[in-house]
């Protein structure tokens, strides 16, 4: 879903109830190939160098009211956020998996951070994503 469809669909931090007690959830299998995706590729950071976390923006389920919460941080904030142990380095990775294609927000995010010095990089494939860290490393010992 893009984000101007769940915008017109359910509304800017508008919240939404969960599957009722019992019934499958509905989440589509692409959020799971998406959430592979996302912990191979913090693994692969760490591995070259980066400390790297997951970084939540979703809606969070609240029991206490039965209802979805909006994300609370920077509207388009990447998936991934990172530093680079030996330069200091900012990095931002945005997980995208099938169709699923940047927004504006989280385009402009990642043109901040490239602008500011920083990795940044709309990951596809952990392929991919080694292949531009291994160009943006490079690129800082000419």
């Amino acid at each position: 879903m893009k984000a101007k469809e769940y915008q017109a669909q359910y509304g800017r931090g508008a919240t939404t109830s969960a599957p009722a007690q019992g019934q499958p959830s509905t989440k589509p299998k692409s959020t799971s190939q998406a959430n592979a995706l996302t912990k191979a590729a913090i693994q692969l950071l760490q591995l070259r160098g980066w400390h790297a976390w997951r970084q939540n923006n979703a809606a969070v389920y609240d029991a206490s009211f039965g209802g979805y919460r909006k994300g609370s941080t920077t509207l388009g904030i990447s998936d991934v956020l990172a530093f680079h142990k030996a330069t200091g380095r900012f990095g931002a990775v945005e997980i995208k998996w099938g169709k699923d294609t940047l927004s504006d927000e989280q385009a402009a995010f990642l043109a901040d951070v490239i602008a500011a010095g920083g990795f940044g990089c709309e990951c596809r494939s952990l392929e991919q994503l080694d292949k531009e860290l291994a160009i943006y490393l490079d690129s800082l010992h000419p």
